[in-house]
């Protein structure tokens, strides 16, 4: 059964659009030449487009494709150890398969809707703060170069918002971060979901 977007992380993704802080990724943002591990969630209904999404990086930077992909329910969310959900066993696969392919370009890669977030009520806001204190994580204990991606399915949207389809974005883990900082008790309240602080983690600072 596929998800819909619910209204409060629609209009924090129509806002954060709107604030150039989700932009379109160009070949420069990824550095594939070796390849890429991708921490992405195992959503049957978003994983094809997802990985013809990996395909087409590959293809646009020139490079013969070389992704690992690791797919759990919730993807980057579970990598913090003081994520709600974490699960140490996707970090141990990041290492494991540095190791053995010599991969050091790690891609974490959330999604809107996604139903892990929405079983641990985990909005759109606190997930990219999980996602960006993944990165710092990763980053800090490895020293991986590391890319924060956000895929969001608006097909299943009333009206004209469904005719945008599937979109990936990059964002900035260090301007995300600060856009968090700075909207967080401006986040967009709806009758059905008040607007929620973000959760209490390590304070990320990364690039």
């Amino acid at each position: 059964m596929s998800l819909i977007i619910n209204p409060f992380d629609y209009l924090t993704y129509m806002q954060l659009r709107q604030d150039n802080i989700l932009q379109d990724i160009t070949p420069k943002d990824m550095p594939l030449e070796k390849g890429l591990i991708g921490v992405y969630c195992g959503d049957g209904d978003q994983l094809t487009d997802v990985i013809k999404h990996t395909l087409s990086m590959f293809a646009q930077n020139n490079v013969p494709p070389r992704p690992h992909i690791i797919a759990l329910n919730g993807g980057p969310l579970l990598i913090h150890p003081k994520s709600p959900v974490h699960n140490g066993t996707v970090m141990d696969n990041i290492v494991e398969s540095e190791r053995m392919k010599a991969i050091d370009t790690v891609v974490l890669q959330i999604h809107i809707p996604c139903g892990k977030a929405a079983k641990y009520d985990i909005s759109l806001p606190q997930a990219m703060q999980l996602t960006i204190a993944a990165k710092e994580y990763v980053k800090g204990m490895y020293g991986y170069k590391v890319l924060c991606l956000l895929h969001v399915d608006r097909t299943s949207l009333a009206g004209p918002n469904a005719l945008e389809g599937k979109r990936t974005y990059f964002f900035s883990a260090k301007k995300a971060a600060e856009w968090l900082r700075d909207h967080e008790h401006k986040a967009p309240a709806t009758k059905s979901r008040p607007a929620k602080p973000l959760m209490k983690l390590v304070p990320p600072g990364g690039a």
